[in-house]
């Protein structure tokens, strides 16, 4: 194919071949060249090489997972591949190395962690979605950090449906200082984990600022960032994994959303669009009761453990979802849905009642929501409980 527009400088245009999990090659192009090569048969897309934005202690006691937390004996052979410009201390004894997430795939890790990240208007044109996806196909969860977010933006959120999705909460550790907020705001997060204000390892090999004239080296620093909130849910996703390393991608993902703690949306206007599921609670993520699997359908039956409906003006709308959840509880368990939604969003389930008589079963149903969708952003949650577990899935209706 490069040959073909390029002649006798394929050689030298070549870069690098991806041939492992799918097909793809980096070349250097002319705008002439990219043109022809995008138009030949067999070419799915073709897009430019981007640069990714960059984006602890007593974080982990904070989110109620202290070092004395029960263990899994498969947890150190969990390998978890982490992409990022700094290495950060956790409590875990897994192995780690800086891989890129399809040389990874080669490399047999269970988990990948991205702390980069930009805004995607096209998954297919997108190196992190494109990675994350072909990661889930080969059952390895990728954990990527979020950026700004919110419920009007003509941008897409700069994760994919095939990433973990986090974005950065704060813990109980403050410092004041006057700032200016800006209004680039991308569609919801997964979930929120700490992020804001944590201790973390900061090279001695550079200053603490690396301003220059400044001469402090100091071995720990407290940062903020899509750095620090992307290692925490990585290391939850790793939990996970320890005790279920047959979960799928999908199936961990889903219990880390389900189980997260819901946050007030009175304490944040943005509500979900800031907080998706809610905080991350990695105790309660490896018993969740019930997980959504990956299924291949239209994109409203995508079958993902949240719900959104949107509209470009005022108006009413109507929109049916299909779900399928598999029993990873008790063998013999009911579940019963509960709703809580506010003025203007009618939730209704079908069949509001789910029995299971043995793990690993699967039962399906329907969520129908009907939205009167104005200026504010509509947020409400399905709860599926059986006394013990609460399965919690958020519910939005918001323009775009």
């Amino acid at each position: 194919m490069l040959q073909q527009v390029t002649g006798s400088r394929a050689s030298k245009s070549l870069l690098w071949s991806y041939k492992r999990s799918f097909n793809g090659f980096v070349a250097k192009l002319t705008e002439d060249e990219k043109n022809q090569l995008a138009r030949m048969e067999g070419v799915v897309s073709v897009f430019p090489r981007e640069n990714k934005q960059l984006h602890t202690t007593r974080s982990w006691d904070f989110i109620g997972f202290p070092q004395d937390v029960n263990r899994a004996p498969l947890e150190s052979d969990v390998i978890v591949g982490m992409l990022d410009t700094d290495l950060f201390s956790f409590k875990w004894s897994f192995r780690c190395g800086y891989l890129g997430s399809l040389d990874a795939i080669a490399e047999g890790v269970d988990i990948i962690s991205i702390s980069v990240g930009g805004s995607i208007k096209d998954y297919c044109k997108d190196s992190i979605a494109i990675g994350a996806f072909h990661s889930m196909k080969n059952g390895i969860l990728t954990s990527n950090s979020d950026g700004n977010r919110g419920p009007r933006s003509g941008t897409i959120s700069n994760l994919s449906p095939w990433s973990l999705s986090v974005a950065a909460s704060i813990i109980d550790r403050r410092f004041l200082t006057q700032i200016v907020l800006g209004n680039n705001k991308t569609y919801e997060p997964d979930l929120t984990a700490p992020g804001v204000h944590i201790l973390a390892a900061w090279s001695q090999g550079t200053t603490v600022t690396r301003d220059v004239g400044d001469t402090r080296v100091v071995p720990f620093n407290v940062l903020s960032g899509t750095s620090m909130v992307c290692p925490h849910a990585t290391g939850a996703a790793v939990y996970v994994k320890s005790f279920h390393p047959t979960w799928s991608p999908t199936m961990i993902k889903s219990a880390l959303m389900t189980t997260a703690t819901p946050m007030s949306p009175t304490k944040n206007p943005d509500a979900e669009f800031a907080n998706g599921s809610g905080h991350i609670d990695p105790l309660k993520a490896v018993d969740p009761g019930a997980c959504s699997e990956a299924t291949n359908a239209t994109v409203w039956d995508l079958n993902y453990p949240s719900f959104a409906l949107s509209a470009k003006q005022p108006s009413s709308i109507s929109r049916s979802f299909n779900r399928t959840v598999t029993n990873v509880g008790a063998a013999d368990s009911s579940y019963q849905a509960n709703v809580v939604a506010p003025s203007g969003l009618v939730v209704k389930v079908n069949p509001s009642n789910l029995a299971f008589k043995a793990v690993g079963e699967k039962q399906s149903f329907v969520v129908t929501v009907d939205a009167t969708i104005g200026l504010n952003a509509l947020s409400g949650s399905l709860v599926w409980s059986d006394g013990v577990h609460k399965v919690t899935s958020p519910i939005v209706a918001f323009l775009f």
